[in-house]
């Protein structure tokens, strides 16, 4: 239940009392929840919101993890080359956490959205 999920992240933010941490999770799960949904323009919103507070609160992980929410939006909207440049700034942030299955991730969403951009051409 999507709605029901926006809703409890709504109350989650609320509760978060400005902490910057908290902040950046519920705005990434709210991407989250914003890219199946086809609402492009709220996944990015969202995904932009978690980056601004991770970075705030000096959160590489979280950060990360923006980065490739927002690639993967910008990959959905066409935007190739700005999907690239979010994936690559995810798979370099994940690979110096050393967080190889984000890294791992975003390796493979990256060959698959250069291999449908190829075949596409």
């Amino acid at each position: 239940d999507y709605k029901g999920a926006l809703e409890a992240l709504n109350d989650a933010e609320q509760a978060a009392d400005g902490e910057p941490q908290n902040l950046a999770e519920i705005s990434y799960q709210r991407g989250n929840l914003y890219f199946p949904l086809g609402d492009i323009e709220a996944c990015l919103a969202s995904h932009q919101a978690a980056l601004d507070h991770a970075r705030g609160a000096g959160l590489p992980g979280l950060e990360a993890r923006a980065y490739g929410g927002m690639g993967d939006a910008w990959y959905m909207r066409g935007r190739t080359g700005t999907a690239f440049e979010a994936f690559d700034r995810c798979i370099e942030l994940a690979g110096e956490r050393d967080d190889s299955w984000l890294r791992a991730s975003y390796l493979c969403m990256r060959g698959v959205a250069r291999f449908n951009d190829l075949v596409g051409s």
